[in-house]
């Protein structure tokens, strides 16, 4: 989950990252020649690691609605991924905190 100030600076960051974390969940099948296992196409509903970017309001549109489709009762959310500053994944969970948890609660 990459949460930033404007949906572009979030989405260039979030989709670097994943494409470094995707790499390295796929170097071993490539290397052999194999197939790749697991879906990781970011923003794919079936992905093994399905990419949530945005502002904090997209961030929480786009999780409530997985929440309510799901009927989940919990979100584990994973901030720091592939080569993702650790400045930005620590802005990502503040902002995530601050902005976009208040509002899941309500």
């Amino acid at each position: 989950m990459v949460i930033a100030e404007t949906e572009a600076e979030a989405e260039r960051r979030g989709l670097e990252a994943h494409r470094k974390w995707s790499s390295h969940i796929h170097h071993l099948t490539r290397k052999l020649g194999r197939p790749d296992v697991h879906n990781t196409e970011p923003y794919a509903a079936e992905s093994v690691h399905p990419l949530v970017t945005g502002t904090p309001r997209t961030a929480l549109d786009k999780i409530s609605e997985v929440l309510q489709k799901t009927g989940a009762n919990y979100l584990l959310g994973v901030f720091s991924f592939g080569d993702l500053a650790p400045q930005h994944a620590m802005r990502s969970l503040e902002l995530f905190r601050s902005e976009v948890m208040p509002k899941l609660k309500a």
